[in-house]
Formats: C-alpha cells, sequence, structure tokens
C-alpha cells in the first residue's frame, strides 16, 4: 500500500494538485511515506484505514488530468485487476492543515559553486 501511496500523491501533483493530505497529515515536498511493521506511516505518523487523500486544485481539470496521466492509469488498473477502491468526492470547500515543520528544512543540503 504505501507504494500506492505515493503513486497516488505524486499523481495528484502531477495533476496539477497545490496541497496534498494522507488521513490529515499533510505532504510536502520532503515528507515521508513508508511502511515500518505492517503500518503505513506518513510524516513518520502512523495511519489506519479507511485511507482518506484529499487535494486542492483546479476542480475543473484535477480529476481528469489525474486520470490520463501515469498514475491515474495505475489506479485504474488497480481497481480493474486487485479490486482496490479509489472514489473520488469533489467539494468547493476543502481545507488542509499545514505541513509540519520538520518536512519544510532541509538538512543536508550543499551548496554547489557556480562555473563548476
Amino acid at each position: 500500500m504505501t507504494k500506492t501511496c505515493g503513486v497516488l500523491v505524486n499523481g495528484l501533483w502531477y495533476a496539477g494538485a497545490e496541497a496534498v493530505a494522507i488521513n490529515g497529515n499533510r505532504i510536502g515536498s520532503l515528507s515521508a511515506i513508508r511502511t515500518a511493521a505492517g503500518v503505513i506511516k506518513v510524516n513518520y505518523r502512523g495511519i489506519v484505514p479507511p485511507y482518506v487523500v484529499e487535494a486542492i486544485g483546479d476542480k475543473e481539470t484535477l480529476g481528469d488530468r489525474f486520470e490520463e496521466n501515469p498514475s491515474g492509469l495505475y489506479w485504474a488498473s488497480r481497481r480493474d485487476n486487485a479490486g482496490v477502491g479509489l472514489d473520488v468526492a469533489r467539494s468547493s470547500k476543502l481545507t488542509l492543515g499545514s505541513v509540519p515543520n520538520d518536512r519544510l528544512t532541509i538538512r543536508h543540503a550543499k551548496a554547489i559553486k557556480e562555473n563548476q
């Protein structure tokens, strides 16, 4: 399921999502989606089913752009071949929390000198 969550989140960003959260855990560029001891962890916090993925984006194009991109096609295949469910509900009143502070700070980056 971890791979599937990552594919879903990346596909939503690729489709134009401006913000994404899984079970209320906001995803940022440094967020981790991992499995540890059989538990899916988002930002190092365990989450349990049902998994609710929320995305903010253009309500006119986000859904169609997701369905047409590689991630959406992967999910369609999972639905058709493995019975994995994905329900989509559109809303004009969705609010997501902020990305946790520890998922915003890069700690190990190194500046690249110009003309190298």
